[in-house]
């Protein structure tokens, strides 16, 4: 074979190569983590950890627990009405709230205030649509997933295991954020 014919030959099987997609099939990529998740604030788990199947309430008083939700990916955000970065958090959450079907992800804010009713005139007066009312009056969610204050969520995979906590505000209704959960629903 002449030089031209090789570098026309070798031209065209680096050009197939690159064509070809890196992940093909049910082959799982590296979770998506840039932004504020690839810094200090997000920890990501490679190895899952069950999450507790801690029981609180919801809007009506009614006991609902992690495991009810199993078979969707839940960000599972312990939060409170009086808590000053919260109140940027929390409009966040309700956007990306609205951009997935719930059977799919669920965003479960869990308030540890002691009122329940003031957690519905919160959402109310700052137009979250899009959320449910949950309610851990006995802040016992604090101790359970290992929060140290609020806001501070916790990823969970479809099967009930942990796979992420990230302290203070993340903002996930950036594109960051979409990147994770999307990833978080199709590989799990």
């Amino acid at each position: 074979m002449d030089r031209r014919n090789f570098l026309s030959t070798g031209s065209a099987v680096a050009a197939t190569a690159l064509s070809m997609p890196l992940f093909s099939g049910s082959a799982k990529a590296n979770p998506p983590l840039r932004g504020k998740f690839a810094g200090g604030m997000f920890e990501y788990l490679d190895s899952p950890s069950e999450a507790p199947n801690l029981v609180f309430q919801n809007e009506h008083g009614g006991d609902v627990s992690v495991s009810d939700y199993r078979g969707r990916v839940i960000v599972a955000t312990i939060w409170a009405t009086w808590c000053g970065v919260c109140k940027q958090e929390m409009p966040t959450i309700n956007k990306a709230a609205g951009r997935y079907s719930s059977s799919q992800v669920l965003f479960m804010p869990i308030s540890i205030d002691k009122n329940r009713s003031k957690i519905r005139r919160y959402y109310n007066a700052r137009g979250l649509k899009n959320l449910e009312v949950f309610h851990d009056p006995e802040r016992m969610s604090l101790s359970f997933f290992g929060a140290r204050g609020t806001p501070t969520t916790f990823i969970i995979d479809q099967k009930g295991n942990f796979r992420g906590r990230f302290e203070g505000p993340a903002g996930w209704d950036s594109a960051d954020a979409k990147a994770l959960i999307d990833y978080l629903v199709r590989y799990g």
